[in-house]
């Protein structure tokens, strides 16, 4: 057994003593120092984190609104595409449309009094004319009007409808322009 003998003052034990529980109390507070700093790191990490992951959400659902609007634009752009190509069939049949009323237009430039129009009909691009003319002479300048007017061709008047010199029924028939009946 040994036996150890303290030569040391009191005074100075009580120091060593305060010297001890100093530096426990100082590496404590090392100690609780670095969990507290540890612990604020992970927090600062689940705030890193959860920005990023909120920011990824926020950019998805950004996308998202981005595709939305996206599929809404290429629905307005298809109906326009479709309001577009019914115009164009519109503008196209309106374009192929005949107008008729252009060929009397013509005709009451051509038709003089003595000449009496009583049935007209037409077949395809042929018209037929069924009337009394009061001389033969104006039923020939008739004609001769039809003939000169550019838009009538392959005029036809029988020589049977110049046998009478007054009072003279009469068909005549003609080709009629495709070009005089539309509207350009």
């Amino acid at each position: 057994m040994k036996i150890k003998i303290n030569l040391i003052p009191r005074a100075k034990k009580e120091a060593i003593a305060k010297n001890k529980k100093l530096k426990l109390v100082i590496k404590l507070e090392i100690i609780i120092s670095l969990a507290l700093v540890s612990f604020f790191m992970v927090l600062m990490s689940f705030q890193y984190i959860s920005n990023l992951n909120l920011n990824v959400y926020l950019n998805e659902q950004k996308k998202n609104e981005n595709l939305t609007q996206y599929s809404k634009i290429n629905q307005y752009d298809i109906n326009f595409k479709q309001a577009n190509l019914k115009i164009e069939n519109v503008i196209a049949i309106e374009k192929q449309q005949l107008y008729w009323s252009k060929m009397f237009t013509q005709l009451s430039t051509i038709i003089f009094p003595g000449i009496t129009i009583d049935n007209l009909s037409t077949e395809d691009f042929k018209v037929t004319m069924q009337g009394e003319a009061d001389t033969r002479d104006e039923l020939i300048i008739f004609k001769d009007k039809l003939d000169k007017n550019s838009c009538f061709f392959d005029v036809s008047l029988p020589l049977s409808n110049l046998v009478n010199k007054n009072n003279i029924n009469f068909k005549i028939s003609f080709q009629i322009e495709k070009s005089c009946l539309s509207n350009k």
